[in-house]
């Protein structure tokens, strides 16, 4: 038979908890040095499809901040199957990291209408943090016609025609 000691068991505990947020702190502490200076990857792969009335994103965003000089420039690596719509990579601006969360998008950084792999470059004008979000959107826009939103996005779902304005796309792309 097997017994249990109460008072070996809550000292263990303890080493276990403390354990236990250790983890956590060390994830934090990650992130938080991954945002530094000369950290310039990133990668984002999506699917995305629906109507401009309702949205359906399937996105693994690795999207973090980059921190580029004036003069400095990123190649962007881009790989998009686009069915219907476009999709539009955009960046925001900042001099820290609290203004780079909180900007308004600045001008494209890429921007695809058609089925297409390539490569581009981006350059920095300001010194700062830079990041880049994609955005897809429907062809045409929201139209008035598009009586049951509900219906044409099941229909767009699986490629049906609909009177509503739709899109479909697929990317990867990359930044370093």
């Amino acid at each position: 038979m097997y017994y249990l000691d109460r008072e070996a068991l809550t000292r263990n505990s303890t080493a276990g908890r403390s354990l236990g947020l250790s983890v956590p702190a060390l994830l934090l502490l990650f992130f938080v040095l991954s945002l530094a200076p000369g950290m310039t990857k990133g990668k984002v792969i999506g699917h995305e499809f629906g109507t401009a009335a309702m949205v359906a994103p399937l996105r693994l965003p690795m999207v973090r901040p980059v921190y580029l000089k004036a003069g400095e420039s990123l190649r962007f690596e881009y790989s998009a199957t686009i069915r219907s719509g476009h999709i539009i990579v955009t960046s925001q601006f900042g001099r820290n990291l609290m203004d780079v969360l909180t900007a308004d998008p600045d001008d494209p950084a890429l921007s695809l209408s058609a089925t297409q792999n390539g490569a581009t470059r981006f350059t920095a004008a300001r010194t700062g943090y830079y990041l880049f979000w994609p955005t897809v959107r429907a062809t045409g826009g929201y139209r008035r016609d598009c009586r049951e939103p509900y219906t044409a996005f099941w229909r767009a779902l699986i490629n049906e025609s609909t009177d509503c304005a739709t899109y479909n796309v697929s990317y990867s792309i990359r930044w370093h």
